[in-house]
């Protein structure tokens, strides 16, 4: 019976010292407000970085406000003067154009407020604007290194880019054309800006099948994004000529993942939305708290090219079974 009193007074104790222990800690937190200037809520990509930054900003006490652009850059110039007036702590911008947004972001810095750009990046990204996203270099080697792969090194491709004025739709290409210097025997027949947008995928897929209506002429189609190679994907399936066709998008979104599970896309380059979302509030944070996190916060690229992994990351990523 002593015995048990002791061990249940000693449990006590040291649940006491923890408590005391921890207590000085939580209450050294700070309540921060962080604004978020967001390219397009709708966008499914945009949504799972959003998403998670809310949820990583809630479980650190910060308060996140979150503006919609929707890729508008009248729009994202008024939301960032929004932000100013409420004086947060920090502001992180998802740009809408590597040039057209510079003079907002500037506005911020003015203010003397501090500011990240996230996912996508404005000039400036990684040296004057701390920047959190992917590398694009690492992007363009595993978009082409794969394709080489699977065509054995030689054939016709259609290549379709993001929207122009975009300074990740400029890097993307510019490694993308980087990595294709590798491969002389792979040949761009078609090339053409979308919209990140499946309708715009569509589209540009039957001005490339009606330029090269011959079968076999192409054995590739590439994009920028997964929306608009599922788009594409639609035209080469009207055509009846998705067999004979390579394809590979970006991102990784849930839409995707469920074509190659239909055998229709080959392949995607899965950039994690929720790794960019979480290190975008605790890289935040060390600003905020006096560190001097680096200029450039990179997320590693994964690609997904089997149904295995398909539904892996449907499962990990979407809760989709």
């Amino acid at each position: 019976m002593k015995s048990r009193v002791l061990d249940d007074l000693l449990k006590i104790a040291l649940s006491l010292s923890v408590f005391a222990i921890i207590q000085p800690a939580l209450a050294q937190n700070k309540h921060y407000r962080i604004g978020f200037v967001v390219g397009d809520v709708g966008n499914p990509f945009h949504t799972r970085v959003w998403k998670t930054a809310k949820t990583t900003a809630a479980a650190n006490n910060i308060d996140l406000i979150i503006l919609d652009t929707k890729r508008d850059l009248a729009t994202e110039s008024s939301n960032i003067d929004q932000l100013i007036s409420q004086h947060p702590d920090l502001i992180m911008v998802m740009p809408t154009s590597a040039e057209g947004s510079v003079a907002g972001l500037d506005r911020i810095i003015e203010a003397k407020i501090p500011l990240m750009t996230v996912l996508d990046s404005a000039s400036g990204s990684g040296t004057k604007y701390r920047y959190v996203g992917s590398d694009f270099e690492d992007w363009g080697q595993l978009q082409i290194g794969h394709l080489a792969q699977l065509l054995n090194g030689k054939g016709n491709i259609v290549y379709i880019k993001g929207a122009a004025g975009f300074l990740i739709e400029h890097l993307r290409d510019s490694f993308t054309k980087k990595a294709l210097k590798d491969y002389p025997d792979i040949h761009v027949v078609f090339e053409q800006n979308g919209d990140w947008n499946k309708p715009s995928g569509v589209t540009i897929m039957e001005d490339a099948l009606a330029r090269s209506p011959a079968p076999n002429s192409i054995q590739a189609v590439i994009a920028h994004n997964d929306n608009m190679v599922l788009g594409a994907i639609e035209a080469l399936k009207r055509a009846n000529r998705l067999n004979q066709v390579v394809t590979g998008g970006s991102d990784g979104n849930a839409d995707a993942l469920q074509s190659m599970l239909a055998g229709e896309l080959t392949y995607s380059i899965f950039q994690n939305g929720e790794e960019i979302g979480e290190k975008s509030i605790s890289t935040a944070l060390d600003v905020l708290n006096g560190k001097n996190p680096p200029m450039l916060v990179g997320v590693q690229l994964k690609l997904i090219d089997n149904k295995e992994m398909a539904k892996e990351y449907l499962k990990k990523v979407y809760g989709i079974e």
